[in-house]
């Protein structure tokens, strides 16, 4: 069986597509995710003729095949299997051209694309609020709804490194002078704490600045990691 959730409205599309996830990891069955970036040759064949170790139906995540060439075409010309399957595959992509949305709606058990409306004002507290009291979901759609209106992934980048730079301080400080902070920042901090362990911070800082130094070297694109980043907080 086949779901798709598509359009520009980026946000929308994500959010829906994990909703419809949300019941089979409450009845404990883990999504497999297969992702353009590291999409290999023949991956989306060993699911289609794989089951699972103790024969229950499988849950798969498709994410925006679209954007690698084999990728694309693999599902492209699976989607008669994909429909057919007793597993469950959820297609996540960008908006799709005319002809590819037809056999999408032709093939899929529920066709769902959503359309970016008018660009909201950001507001440049929000991912570090998010961040801050650990609002996994709220931090993820923040994200995407920045790099979507244009905002630079090292800006970003920027803004979550500042906030754990001051929850380090606040850690080992017993107050805003001693930490060379402002009184309200140094406050969030620390009320911040109460949500990660000073190893949490450490261990978030240390992944975050990989991430940033990988993206610079070429070894993987920094709006990808950002977003596997957000979703392991």
């Amino acid at each position: 069986m086949l779901h798709v959730f598509c359009g520009s409205d980026t946000v929308t599309v994500r959010t829906k597509a994990l909703a419809a996830l949300a019941p089979f990891e409450e009845a404990g069955v883990a999504p497999v995710r297969l992702e353009a970036e590291q999409y290999e040759e023949g991956a989306l064949g060993q699911l289609l003729s794989g089951v699972s170790l103790f024969g229950e139906a499988m849950v798969c995540l498709l994410d925006t095949p679209s954007v690698d060439e084999l990728f694309a075409t693999t599902v492209a010309d699976a989607l008669p299997e994909l429909a057919a399957s007793s597993n469950t595959f959820i297609l996540i992509d960008e908006a799709p051209l005319a002809a590819y949305r037809k056999q999408l709606e032709k093939h899929a058990a529920s066709f769902n694309e959503y359309k970016a409306g008018a660009k909201e004002k950001s507001d440049p507290f929000a991912l570090g609020n998010a961040f801050a009291v650990r609002d996994k979901k709220t931090l993820w759609i923040v994200l995407v709804q920045e790099l979507q209106g244009g905002m630079a992934a090292e800006a970003i980048v920027g803004s979550l490194w500042y906030q754990l730079k001051a929850m380090r301080l606040a850690a080992i400080t017993k107050s805003a002078e001693e930490a060379g902070m402002k009184e309200f920042p140094y406050k969030k901090a620390k009320a911040a704490l109460r949500k990660y362990s000073l190893e949490e911070v450490e261990q978030l800082s240390s992944e975050l600045l990989t991430l940033y130094h990988d993206a610079h070297a070429g070894k993987r694109e920094m709006a990808v990691g950002l977003e596997r980043w957000v979703l392991r907080v």
